[in-house]
């Protein structure tokens, strides 16, 4: 099987010395299957970090080997991209998210007395155009995170694999956050600029 490649696009075998896919017609990028390693790690590693659909995230992963940053778009990151950093073990990229969202919020409510339909509309645009360009680039990401974790480690997977946990802790403190410091500051902003 050492003369076998794996097609990046519809995951079939192919002959080693062939440049594209005879199924799917696609240009071959991928690598060679008796390696068993992506980006010099075992595929054992990947698969016991990943956990859960491992073999999904491995065939995108394996559609771009070689690069770090690649755009390939995941519908669980565009609905809920919180929650899916946080049931993958992604906090402080959540963290981030989480705080671009609030700055944006901020600002609308800023901007609202002054431009009342200008500052929805550009929420709006700004809201989806977040979760689309995160959506286009959750996979790179992701291999991002599971790089950084497997080089580290050294073999010892650990840390890997999803957490529920992380998902309802976010729930409960961002829903506190909410109650207790985020509505009263916007009320006390919209009471003030009125």
């Amino acid at each position: 099987m050492s003369n076998e490649l794996r097609c990046s696009h519809c995951d079939r075998l192919c002959r080693a010395g062939e440049r594209y896919c005879p199924y799917c017609h696609e240009p071959i990028v991928s690598v060679d299957v008796s390696d068993g390693k992506l980006d010099d790690i075992p595929l054992e590693y990947w698969e016991s970090f990943i956990d859960s659909n491992a073999d999904k995230y491995l065939k995108v992963f394996k559609k771009h080997p070689d690069k770090t940053w690649f755009t390939d778009f995941h519908l669980p990151a565009f609905l809920w991209s919180l929650e899916w950093m946080l049931y993958r073990k992604m906090y402080w990229q959540a963290a981030i998210v989480w705080a671009a969202r609030v700055l944006l919020v901020f600002g609308m409510v800023l901007l609202f007395p002054v431009m009342p339909v200008f500052s929805i509309v550009a929420f709006f645009v700004l809201a989806v155009g977040m979760q689309v360009g995160f959506a286009l680039f959750a996979h790179a990401l992701y291999k991002q995170h599971c790089l950084r974790h497997l080089r580290r480690s050294l073999g010892s997977v650990t840390s890997g694999g999803t957490s529920v946990f992380g998902v309802i802790v976010f729930a409960v403190l961002a829903d506190l956050l909410s109650t207790f410091l985020l509505q009263p500051l916007l009320t006390a902003m919209i009471y003030n600029l009125s």
